[in-house]
């Protein structure tokens, strides 16, 4: 599920596609989204796009037909006004400078925060993945003395002993 936000976004580009009376797919949502400086894949978040399209269907008078795209070699879903015929809908193709742009720039970590753990056998010592070493705090003062554990790949952060 995503954030508030974001749903709060597709949920306004679903209800402007539906008040204009277009057809569109969860892929359109999400190109309509990309555009808009949404940055989220189309698999972390149609979804959540299905879900509120669902919901709003019955208030435009939509339904949903599944749709095969033989210029695509693929099925997708399509939204469309009652009596509409959902085979006429093209499916939208991804530009090239938007899918470059999405991979470029990287993701914003909306995920918990970690805390370390601490051995109780030493004080002031801490465990974590070397991947997120970077999210201790230490201060110049503590002089941190850092070893990689070789079998559990955890970077082994002890304060006080100093880095020369």
């Amino acid at each position: 599920m995503c954030d508030l936000i974001t749903l709060n976004r597709i949920e306004k580009v679903v209800e402007m596609k539906m008040a204009a009376g277009q057809m569109f797919t969860a892929f359109d949502i999400t190109l309509a989204l990309q555009k808009k400086r949404v940055r989220m894949l189309h698999r972390e978040i149609r979804r959540d796009i299905r879900i509120v399209a669902d919901d709003l269907m019955w208030r435009y008078g939509y339904e949903r037909t599944l749709v095969g795209f033989k210029q695509i070699n693929a099925s997708a879903f399509v939204y469309h006004p009652f009596g509409t015929d959902a085979s006429l809908h093209r499916p939208s193709i991804r530009p090239c400078s938007l899918a470059t742009e999405i991979r470029q720039k990287p993701m914003p970590f909306t995920g918990p925060r970690l805390r370390p753990r601490v051995d109780r056998n030493r004080r002031d010592d801490s465990f974590m993945p070397a991947g997120i070493a970077h999210a201790n705090v230490l201060n110049v003062e503590d002089r941190p003395s850092v070893v990689v554990e070789e079998v559990s790949r955890l970077l082994i952060i002890t304060k006080g002993d100093g880095l020369e």
